[in-house]
C-alpha cells in the first residue's frame, strides 16, 4: 500500500498528489473520493494565503488560519499514469483503473 501522509498547505510542493477529500473546499466533489489532485501551482506571496493550483482542477487559496492546515499527500512517482487520466492532470487512488 502507498503511504500517504500529512503535509502542511504552505509546505506542499509541485506534483504533489493530494487526496481531495482531504480538502475542505472540494471534498463534497464527486470525484473527490475517486482522484488525486496534482499540485501545479502554488502561490505564497500573500501573507494571509497560500494558492494551491491543482492540475485540470482549480486554484483553491487555503488560508494561514482558521480551517484545517493539513491535506493528505502522497508522491507523484508512487502512481504510474497513463491516457487520458494523466492528460486530465489526476492520478487515479489506489486500485481504480480509467474506463475506456
Amino acid at each position: 500500500m502507498t503511504k500517504v501522509f500529512k503535509r502542511r498547505v504552505a509546505e506542499l510542493a509541485i506534483n504533489d498528489m493530494v487526496d481531495l477529500t482531504s480538502c475542505p473546499y472540494l471534498r463534497n466533489q464527486a470525484m473527490a473520493g475517486m482522484v488525486y489532485g496534482v499540485v501545479a501551482h502554488k502561490d505564497v506571496d500573500h501573507p494571509n494565503t497560500v494558492v494551491i493550483g491543482y492540475e485540470g482542477i482549480d486554484h483553491i487559496g487555503y488560508p494561514h488560519v482558521g480551517l484545517p492546515d493539513t491535506l493528505d499527500v502522497r508522491h507523484q512517482g508512487v502512481v504510474a499514469l497513463g491516457a487520458p487520466a494523466a492528460q486530465l492532470g489526476i492520478a487515479l487512488m489506489g486500485g481504480m483503473t480509467p474506463i475506456a
